[in-house]
């Protein structure tokens, strides 16, 4: 099944005409070949665009037009004057002028139409710098700058991101006036001007001949941590305190010595300020740390003033060490390059290439392709599960399978060998998968009959052929510091010793018994005590959050503390804090009936801070007539489609859910499944998240204007005859209809085996940053309806999501509603969610409750409507004593219907029975409180 790629549409508007600026003098175009005058391009394909220009040369000027101009949502048109026929790189000086953290998307027209379907959507990055503020917490430990936008305009070009490469994007134009028409796609941004540049090759490297000009000083060190600008708001300072081969370092606190960890994607680019310099040239070294690419190499392309010193600069190898490694830039004989510098203030700029690593991806990428699409027209045949005694005769029902395994198998043979002629090696676990995968093959084209058998095999290593294609893309690097030294100069840096380094790690040993590990701030005794039970990252960046905006601004000091004991062991140890943040589902309800939280509806503006969530978010935590939490994350189910693969079988995206099993019958005929979540609860964590997390069950119960509980919540309404009849239907699905019941969905659904199903939309940022290969061939929205009597569909979903409290035992309950109140509003959620972006990358994305706040994320063009239109139609299950027995009584039902094969009503009779007598239970037990 071939994808389908969406073409980007652009939108011509009112224009207006500008002037040119200037263009170089140099109008020199090396052999042009070619004349786009006969030529119909628009539409095409980036590479079939280049080959149809193939016998065209490249431009060795620079053009620049526009005026300074802002764009939002119109588009703008410039008539620009090319002196000489050529191809020409597109780029432009602008600034970004809204919050958003997303990169800049523009589609370029030329002449009326893209020239290829990605001009349609070009990526310009936001550059970021360090706030200048280094950020510590109250124990001295430094921790990653807060990034804030660049204020001043940045010239950049359109680069090759989606294939990895990170090589320009290149539009061939003919001599004389052109119409270029800029269409704002995603973020506002201010343009300085608009730039056709020179998309030639740098020239060779070539050893000076002037001696007089060879720089003889001391070394200049530049600190990698130090980085005036970055391409991408996660690209943070870190800290490594195992070594003494990193500066700076220190025994008794974190000192942030390293930039790296998340700087691997291909464009992504640091930018750093050298001190004034002597005029002459200069050896550049670098202390780095690259051992995460097992046997291969990292790559980095250098820019000195933002262009290119010599061709060798744009791929400079990084390869792979356990540890910290100190070398110059150097040629394969070893001898290091030396670059000019004039005397004064330069940059210095590393980008993610590939290298010589971008025609083994080619290569993989094309053959994880071709795989995956076989894939699916044997799994049409033979369906999930093969009978291995019969004979599917797939090469005669798949006519071109032999043709199309060899081209397979040549593709990954090229693959696996300029893979070793990179690393020097026929081993190493990348190597060794495409062969395994190479093997199968050649199994499958032995032994055709029986080619059926190897399918588990072929799916296997498929997916292990597909991690090795993204292990490639990564290219990770951590970088200490960049020296520029003199032409004589041996040794870049200077290397610390046996003794340097024993001394230091017998500090740290004796610091590690008085250190506290457990707090990230601390307070004064008119302060507030706040537990976070997160990760130490995410409650670094609250604490710095805390002190450059709470406490900045209220002059109330927080206690911090990290802790994983439970909140009833604080209370009754009388050590307990005076409020918590990010707490599960359903502790707010189990302490509150224990009569041991602060009900927040006492506080007169209570009703107003509300107004800052979806209408009913704060139902889970009700308890009586009082509130006693407030949401600060909150998630809900999503209807994740491949549009690809419903659009070549002519689904159309159910609306309902019996547009949803029609959907589903048709992929069943070509065996292929549906998902609906079916999280067991079978541990306390799930348990604890609620039971509108668990499945689709509440959701179902919600659309058909039925409650889970009573109107008093001491009892279920499992027994009731309409809530045992959408239980039927919710079964059927399984029992009836075949749904599998567990499946790895992210996996299905990235082959294409399951292109259809539920899923919490925090699914996305999993998609985006583990499944980049499907970018445009997938989508979500909200989960299937349920029409009722007056024709109107449902589409209402159950949520999950976490809350904040405070102690019925504070001394400051005021200090701490105030807390409550800036942890949950917009400008904090947002700064929170993005702030963690920035130190774990775009996976750590908060689901942060505030609606707000999640405007202000960045989300892929028509994704934010979506989201928002399902999120406006969560209705939450509310939490009652004893609740947590509900969830476990709906799956000993579940389970009985659906693998026992026994009577719905009975079984909800059964264990709805047993769940409200624990309700019961739990109401008398706490009734007093």
């Amino acid at each position: 099944m071939k994808k389908l790629i969406a073409t980007a549409t652009a939108i011509l508007l009112t224009a207006c005409v500008s002037s040119p600026i200037c263009y170089a003098a140099d109008d020199n175009i090396r052999n042009a070949k070619a004349s786009a005058a006969s030529v119909e391009y628009a539409g095409d394909s980036y590479d079939k665009y280049l080959h149809t220009f193939s016998g065209a040369e490249y431009a060795d000027l620079e053009v620049k037009y526009g005026e300074s101009c802002v764009f939002g949502t119109e588009s703008r048109e410039f008539a620009v004057e090319i002196p000489s026929a050529g191809f020409y790189s597109v780029g432009m000086s602008y600034r970004a002028v809204d919050k958003s953290t997303d990169d800049i998307k523009i589609g370029v027209e030329i002449d009326g139409s893209c020239p290829y379907e990605q001009a349609g959507e070009f990526e310009f990055p936001r550059m970021w710098r360090n706030e200048e503020k280094v950020r510590t917490d109250s124990l001295g430990n430094e921790f990653a700058h807060r990034q804030v936008p660049y204020e001043e305009f940045y010239r950049n070009y359109a680069l090759r991101l989606s294939d990895g490469t990170g090589e320009k994007y290149l539009v061939y134009l003919t001599k004389g006036s052109h119409t270029v028409s800029i269409i704002p796609v995603k973020g506002s941004f201010e343009l300085e001007y608009l730039v056709f540049g020179s998309s030639g090759q740098p020239v060779e490297y070539s050893a000076p001949t002037d001696n007089e000009k060879l720089y003889d000083g001391e070394p200049v060190i530049i600190e990698g941590e130090s980085a005036a600008l970055k391409s991408k708001h996660y690209l943070i300072a870190k800290s490594d305190t195992a070594t003494v081969a990193v500066t700076p370092h220190t025994a008794k606190v974190n000192s942030l010595n390293y930039i790296g960890g998340n700087w691997k994607n291909a464009g992504e680019t640091l930018v750093w300020n050298t001190p004034e310099l002597e005029e002459g040239y200069y050896r550049i070294g670098f202390s780095f740390k690259q051992n995460a690419v097992i046997g291969s190499m990292s790559y980095r392309s250098l820019l000195i003033d933002g262009a290119s010193p010599f061709k060798e600069a744009e791929q400079i190898s990084f390869g792979y060490a356990d540890g910290w490694q100190q070398s110059f830039f150097k040629s394969a004989s070893g001898t290091p390059y030396l670059i000019y510098f004039t005397k004064g203030v330069h940059t210095i700029s590393l980008s993610v290439t590939s290298g010589d690593i971008s025609k083994v991806r080619t290569l993989i990428s094309d053959a994880v392709a071709q795989l995956g699409e076989l894939y699916i027209d044997i799994n049409m045949i033979t369906g999930e599960n093969v009978d291995v005694y019969r004979d599917y005769e797939l090469f005669s029902q798949i006519p071109d399978m032999e043709t199309r395994l060899k081209d397979i198998r040549d593709k990954l043979n090229s693959a696996a060998e300029r893979l070793s002629e990179i690393t020097g090696q026929k081993s190493g676990s990348n190597y060794s998968v495409i062969m395994n995968m190479v093997e199968i093959i050649n199994q499958m084209l032995k032994n055709k009959f029986e080619a059926h058998r190897y399918k588990s095999s072929y799916y296997s290593n498929y997916c292990s052929v597909s991690s090795v294609l993204q292990d490639l893309k990564s290219m990770p690097l951590d970088l200490d510091k960049i020296a520029l030294t003199s032409a004589s100069c041996s040794e870049p840096f200077e290397r610390s010793g046996f003794f340097e380094q024993a001394l230091y790690s017998v500090q740290r040993f004796f610091v590690s018994f008085s250190k506290d590990y457990n707090g990230i701030s601390d307070g004064d005794s008119d302060g507030i005590k706040l537990w976070v039970n997160t990760g130490r990252d995410q409650a670094q960046v609250m604490s710095s959050l805390i002190e450059r905006s709470f406490t900045a601004d209220t002059k109330i000091s927080v206690d911090l503390k990290l802790v994983n004991a439970t909140m009833i062991q604080a209370i009754l140890s009388g050590n307990g804090p005076d409020c918590a943040v990010m707490n599960s589902r359903s502790e707010p309800v189990n302490l509150a009936m224990r009569g041991v939280l602060y009900d927040l509806s006492q506080f007169s503006d209570c009703e107003e801070v509300l107004k800052r969530f979806q209408a009913g978010a704060e139902l889970p935590y009700r308890y009586k007539d009082g509130l006693y939490a407030l949401p600060d994350t909150q998630s809900y189910f999503m209807m994740f489609y491949r549009r690809d693969i419903l659009e070549q079988l002519g689904i159309d995206i159910p609306v309902t859910w019996d547009q949803f099993g029609e959907a589903y019958k048709i992929l069943a005929r070509n065996n292929m499944s549906v998902w609906l979540p079916n999280n067991v609860a079978t541990d306390t964590a799930q348990v604890n998240a609620g039971v509108g997390s668990v499945n689709i069950f509440p959701s179902l119960l919600l659309q058909n204007g039925l409650s889970l509980y009573t109107e008093d919540g001491k009892s279920t309404n499992l027994l009731s005859a309409d809530v045992m009849t959408v239980f039927g239907k919710w079964t059927d699905y399984y029992s009836k209809m075949k749904f599998p019941v567990t499946l790895d969905f992210y996996n299905r659904f990235r082959v294409g085996t399951t292109p259809l199903g539920i899923a919490v939309y925090t699914t996305y940022t999993t998609l985006k940053v583990a499944a980049p290969e499907l970018d445009g061939l997938w989508g979500f929205t909200a989960v299937p309806g349920t029409v009722r009597q007056d024709g109107s569909i449902s589409r209402a979903s159950s949520g999950g999501g976490t809350g904040c409290f405070i102690l019925k035992s504070t001394k400051a309950p005021q200090k701490a509603w105030e807390f409550l109140k800036w942890w949950t509003s917009a400008d904090t959620q947002l700064s929170y969610s993005n702030d963690i972006e920035s130190v774990i990358g775009p996976a750590g994305r908060v689901a942060v409750a505030n609606v707000e706040a999640i405007k202000g994320l960045s989300w892929d063009t028509g994704m934010l409507d979506e989201l928002l239109s399902a999120w406006s139609q969560v209705e939450e299950i509310p939490e009652y004593p004893g609740s947590y027995y509900v969830s476990r009584s709906i799956y000993q039902s579940f389970w009985n219907v659906v693998n026992a094969n026994k009577n719905t009503k009975d079984m909800l009779m059964k264990y709805g029975r047993e769940a409200n007598e624990e309700i019961s239970r739990k109401w008398k037990q706490y009734q007093s409180r």
